[in-house]
């Protein structure tokens, strides 16, 4: 069989089709990057939901409620307000989203806690943060299913297409590679 590695892959099918169904096509995928959740289907599932908090003044004004403040900071009703807000929103919307190609792999930086901390299989994607801090930071990667890349995120940094390159994904993933043998 010939494997495929796609890096910073866009989206390019339904969520059960050829390419996305084909396990022979590995996608590596970057935090932030736009592509990977970039189709009409999103465009437009972000419309109808656009619509839904222009036309519900009510809804408009609890999500204002709910979501004032840190996310961090938001306590277990909100989030589950939000969570079942969301996704009565989904529902809502019909249109159909594509995905980036096969198996997904998802590259992000996390800030490394100790030196002695080895355990990418155990890393959970995180928002990039405290570079000021002066803490290192290290590649990571995970694979995810499709349906991570089911909304539109807005992230920091995404539209700043350097950052999602084929090259910096690879120079990433060397690094990964390079730390890991030298921890063995």
């Amino acid at each position: 069989d010939i494997m495929v590695y796609g890096f910073g892959t866009p989206c390019v099918g339904p969520i059960h089709a050829e390419p996305c169904s084909n396990k022979n096509i590995i996608s590596v995928v970057g935090q932030g990057d736009p592509f990977s959740c970039l189709s009409l289907g999103h465009v437009g599932a972000v419309s109808h939901s656009i619509a839904e908090l222009c036309e519900n003044k009510e809804l408009r004004s609890l999500a204002l409620i709910r979501t004032d403040g840190r996310l961090d900071e938001a306590d277990e009703t909100d989030l589950r307000w939000c969570y079942e807000t969301m996704k009565e929103i989904r529902s809502g919307f019909n249109g159909e989203k594509m995905y980036p190609p096969g198996r997904i792999l998802y590259l992000f930086e996390q800030q490394q806690e100790d030196d002695n901390d080895n355990d990418y299989e155990q890393s959970q994607p995180q928002p990039q943060t405290n570079r000021k801090r002066g803490k290192a930071m290290r590649g990571c990667l995970r694979e995810v299913p499709h349906t991570y890349f089911q909304d539109l995120r807005l992230q920091a940094r995404m539209l700043d297409i350097s950052r999602h390159v084929p090259s910096l994904y690879e120079t990433m993933l060397q690094d990964m590679y390079r730390n890991l043998k030298e921890s063995e």
